[in-house]
């Protein structure tokens, strides 16, 4: 059986899966902002253990959120609590 990774918030759901490999070998278009962060990370559990070992050069995956363009992290939050945090 295929493991599907997903992101769920609310009454929706990503599949995570999908969404790497749609992005595998595009270039970022966009850069987050940490510190733009800072209340949604303390809202969710994160590894902290975890957050100190990723890979601060693999992008994030993030989806419009609002009609006025505001992004969702649904993948590599770990990675912008690590930078939010300054952890190099």
């Amino acid at each position: 059986m295929i493991e599907v990774e997903t992101f769920r918030l609310l009454a929706w759901t990503w599949n995570i899966s999908t969404a790497k490999a749609y992005a595998e070998g595009r270039a970022p278009n966009a850069q987050l902002h940490p510190r733009s962060w800072t209340g949604l990370l303390a809202l969710i559990g994160i590894d902290e253990v975890h957050a100190e070992t990723v890979d601060l050069a693999i992008p994030l995956i993030a989806v419009p959120a609002s009609i006025d363009g505001g992004m969702l992290v649904i993948d590599g939050r770990p990675s912008a609590a690590r930078a939010h945090r300054g952890w190099s």
